[in-house]
C-alpha cells in the first residue's frame, strides 16, 4: 500500500497538486497544519493526525462533523507530528510514504524529519521526502534509482561511518567506498546513466536527488 503524507512545512501548491494528478496513493493522511491548504483545494484524505495546535479550530471542527478519523496527540509529546504520521502509515501496512511539506524554516523539523526516514527503513519501509527541488531517502542496504529528479545526487552518511558504498550511474562512482559524518565529500554528484544502483555494506546514508 503506497500512502501520502501531507504535512507541515514550505509546500508549493501547484507541485502537490500535480503530484497527486500524476501518482495513484492508496491512503492519505493530513498532518495538522497542513489541513489548511489541502481544504483549500478540497484534495480528499483518510486520516488528520497531529496535536492540531496549528490547524484552525473551524476546519477541525469542520472534518469532525464529517466523521474524519482524526488521531489527536497531546502538544506535550515525544514526537513531531510528521513522525506520528509515519508511525501510523506504517502501524496501517504501508509499504511506501511519501511525504510532501517537512522541509522549510524551522531547521529543527526540517532535520528532524530527514532522521526519522530512518524510522521507516527500519520498519521495511520505504519512504521519501519531496518537494519541487528535492526529493529525500533513506538507505543501509540497495537502492534503485529510477528516474532522475535534476541533476545532483548528494550522498550524506547518516551513520556515524558508513562502510561499503558501490555506485552504478554516478560522474563519480564509488567502489566499496567509505564515508564518515563531518564530512561533504559526497555532495552533488551527478546522474549519468540511469538507472542508478547503490548499495551499501554497513550503515545509514541519506539520499538527495535535487535540482537549483
Amino acid at each position: 500500500m503506497r500512502a501520502l503524507i501531507v504535512t507541515g512545512g514550505t509546500i508549493n501548491e501547484k507541485f502537490l497538486k500535480d503530484l497527486i494528478a500524476e501518482h495513484s496513493f492508496d491512503y492519505s493522511i493530513v498532518v495538522d497544519g497542513a489541513l489548511d491548504l489541502v481544504d483549500q483545494f478540497n484534495m480528499p484524505f483518510d486520516l488528520l493526525v497531529g496535536d492540531l495546535d496549528t490547524a484552525q479550530p473551524s476546519l477541525v471542527k469542520k472534518y469532525k462533523k464529517k466523521d474524519m478519523e482524526i488521531v489527536s496527540h497531546s502538544p506535550d509529546k515525544d514526537y513531531t507530528d510528521t513522525h506520528l504520521a509515519l508511525i501510523e502509515a506504517v502501524n496501517r501496512g504501508c509499504k511506501e510514504v511519501t511525504v510532501v511539506g517537512g522541509l522549510g524554516s524551522r531547521m529543527d523539523h526540517t532535520l528532524a524529519n530527514i532522521h526519522v526516514l530512518k524510522y521507516a527503513l527500519d520498519n521495511n519501509v520505504r519512504a521519501e521526502i519531496i518537494n519541487e527541488q528535492n526529493r529525500i531517502y533513506c538507505m543501509n542496504k540497495a537502492l534503485t534509482i529510477e528516474e532522475a529528479f535534476g541533476k545532483y545526487i548528494s550522498l550524506i552518511p547518516l551513520s556515524t561511518s558508513v562502510e561499503g558504498i558501490s555506485s552504478e550511474g554516478l560522474k563519480y562512482e564509488l567502489q566499496d567506498t567509505n564515508l564518515k559524518i563531518g564530512h561533504s565529500i559526497g555532495v552533488s554528484n551527478e546522474i549519468m546513466q540511469l538507472p542508478v544502483t547503490l548499495r551499501v555494506k554497513k550503515g545509514y546514508l541519506i539520499i538527495i536527488q535535487s535540482q537549483d
